[in-house]
Parts: C-alpha cells; sequence; structure tokens
C-alpha cells in the first residue's frame, strides 16, 4: 500500500473516531482492513493468491513450471483414485513408457508390484470413483522409492 493511501486510509478512521466515536473508529479500521483484503485476494491474478501465504517470496524465487505441475499432481493424488488415475497415472506412464517397451509387461510387473503395476498398465481402465482416497505421502514416498529402484 502506498503511503499516499495509508494516510488517506487514517484520515478516514480518525474523522470516524472524531464523528462517532471509538466504535465509528474501530468500524471505519474494520472496513478499510477488509477493503484492503478484498482488493489483495481479488487483484491478484489466480497464480499469484499463493503470495499471500508468504509476502515476496514468490518473487525471490524463480518460477519452474513443470514443477509446479507436477507439485499439483502430487497434491490432488491425495484427493481420490479418479484423481490419481486422471493425474498421476499419465505421470507414471511416461516415466515407465521406455522401461515397458524394452523389458515388457510381466518385467515391469514384476519389479513393480501388483499395487504400483495398476498405475502403469496400459489396459487398466480409468477409476471413476472421486469419494476414496486417493495416495496419503506414505503411498507416495513407497510409488517414488518403486520407480527410482531400476
Amino acid at each position: 500500500m502506498s503511503p499516499l493511501r495509508l494516510l488517506q486510509a487514517g484520515l478516514v478512521v480518525v474523522t470516524a473516531g472524531l464523528v462517532e466515536g471509538n466504535r465509528g473508529a474501530l468500524v471505519a479500521a474494520v472496513v478499510l482492513a477488509l477493503l484492503f483484503l478484498a482488493r489483495l485476494v481479488i487483484g491478484l491474478p489466480p497464480a499469484r493468491l499463493g503470495a499471500l501465504v508468504a509476502v515476496g517470496e514468490a518473487d525471490r524465487q524463480p518460477r519452474f513450471p513443470g514443477y509446479d505441475r507436477l507439485y499439483g499432481v502430487l497434491l490432488l493424488s491425495g484427493s481420490s483414485d479418479r484423481h490419481v488415475d486422471l493425474a498421476l497415472r499419465p505421470v507414471v506412464r511416461r516415466v515407465l513408457a521406455a522401461e515397458l517397451e524394452d523389458r515388457g509387461p510381466e518385467a515391469l510387473r514384476a519389479r513393480l508390484g501388483e499395487r504400483w503395476w495398476a498405475l502403469a498398465d496400459p489396459a487398466r481402465p480409468a477409476s471413476t470413483d472421486s469419494s476414496s482416497g486417493g495416495l496419503d505421502r506414505h503411498a507416495l514416498r513407497e510409488l517414488l522409492t518403486a520407480l527410482e529402484d531400476r
């Protein structure tokens, strides 16, 4: 907020205090604070709303769109089996595509185990269950370990 805007807001609060007393000043301060927050939220593009959590941090760090997309996929995978299949499964299949072609489905299935083979299996239909739990952090860690152990 610019110094001029801050001065204007202060004058509004002082004026309300002089006219209506302490309650007027309090109401004016709360309304101005809410307007300021609404302007912040509405004025920022959706990608920048996270900057409200750590003001200025997003400006200091370089943006990596690929990393951000993958982070979003991993977050969504905790929502439901449907999100796992629609968001995470294509990533897993891209990671394993060369290995699947080189070794074949049975060797890859043996290496991954039944649980993780379900994400790589091209013949398995995607889940439509949005009410199930998805994958928790421990399961994601197990998946990443299984993908790294080649």
